[in-house]
């Protein structure tokens, strides 16, 4: 068959003008890419640190309502700062609070870091702490200011008193038997000067109450100091011998070595060093086993520690040398009810209720009615 030249031409011509022509490039998101090139994602708008800037307007807020607490507890209050109601309602107004800023957040999108994540979980807790604390605070305030109960006058039997040396000067820390219960022991914080004054089992603290708005009583200025005159002289009799020391009579040294040991075990609780506020008040009982005041505090020191086991040993050795003191079998039924031993709480507490102590025989119907008895 005879070749066609002029068809062969042609087709020659047609593969040159298609080498020729400019091929399409695939594109990407911006433009065309290389063939074989990555790629390039789509990059985001850069996002303000908002949740910082929240988080930091959150705990300015939060040392506001610290500083309301600070001054609230300025107020002397005998009953409990109503902390459980300021907790729940600071609560309430955190969660408020973190839900209004929260939807504010919404507007710049999730957050993509940790350091976002981080900032919404401080606000979070920097609003609990703030509101909780100022909760509190502006309560005690209302009891006080809203306050129209009458004002009641009571007396404080002082049962012991110390000099402490503060940066500020000296200062008179003094011990007081409440007017409500026998067994509760009162702390006042007075000048200086009045340490010569105060004679202990003779002078009483003068406190001035009111009720308050919502029932937590308070202290109404600073207290003042009262010793009664004393009695008239008898009528003068023929000097007689003097009467033989009793057996168990404690000597006057031993009775000042038992309250310096006391008085550093007080300074150790203070301190916060409980273990060696406990050692100081067992020496001050070995010394003086008739010192009441150091029983007591050792069984609040063991009772903070839930060493209720080691109260009622200490009660019981007490009742052993003094069975009529009526504060001792308050304080071991006391114990034994918080050991979850009613029955033996009952048996203790009629003891003490026998003796005339008016919190036992309240105490006494409590637990009949819970123990069936």
């Amino acid at each position: 068959m005879p070749l066609d030249y002029e068809e062969l031409k042609r087709e020659l011509e047609r593969k040159r003008a298609a080498k020729a022509q400019p091929q399409a490039q695939p594109r990407g998101p911006r433009g065309p890419t290389e063939p074989g090139s990555p790629r390039r994602r789509r990059e985001l708008p850069p996002r303000p640190p908002v949740e910082g800037v929240a988080a930091a307007i959150t705990a300015a807020l939060a040392l506001v309502g610290i500083v309301i607490l600070l001054i609230a507890n300025q107020i002397d209050m005998l009953a409990p700062m109503p902390y459980r109601l300021g907790v729940a309602i600071g609560f309430l107004a955190a969660a408020g609070w973190a839900v209004l800023v929260f939807r504010y957040l919404q507007r710049y999108g999730e957050p993509r870091t940790n350091a976002d994540f981080l900032g919404r979980v401080a606000i979070v807790v920097f609003a609990a702490i703030g509101c909780s604390a100022a909760a509190v605070g502006v309560l005690a305030f209302l009891n006080v200011k809203l306050d129209r109960g009458p004002q009641t006058v009571n007396r404080a039997l002082v049962v012991d008193k110390a000099r402490v040396e503060t940066r500020n000067g000296a200062t008179t820390a003094v011990r007081a038997a409440s007017w409500w219960a026998g067994d509760v022991v009162l702390d006042f914080e007075l000048p200086g000067s009045a340490f010569e004054r105060i004679q202990p089992r003779q002078t009483y603290v003068v406190v001035r109450t009111r009720p308050g708005r919502f029932g937590w009583t308070w202290i109404e200025g600073d207290p003042d100091l009262e010793t009664p005159p004393p009695a008239a002289a008898p009528p003068p009799v023929v000097a007689a011998a003097p009467p033989p020391a009793e057996p168990g009579a404690v000597p006057r040294a031993d009775r000042v070595a038992a309250r310096e040991a006391h008085q550093r075990g007080l300074a150790y609780q203070r301190a916060g060093r409980r273990n060696d506020a406990v050692g100081e008040f067992r020496q001050a009982i070995d010394i003086d086993p008739t010192f009441l005041v150091a029983y007591w505090d050792l069984d609040k020191a063991l009772s903070a520690a839930q060493d209720f086991d080691g109260v009622i040993d200490m009660w019981t050795r007490f009742i052993e040398k003094d069975p009529d003191n009526r504060d001792a079998w308050n304080g071991r039924a006391r114990a034994r009810l918080a050991k979850k031993d009613p029955y033996g709480a009952l048996e203790d507490a009629e003891h003490a209720c026998r003796l005339h102590h008016a919190a036992a025989c309240q105490l006494v119907e409590r637990l009949k009615g819970e123990t069936g008895r």
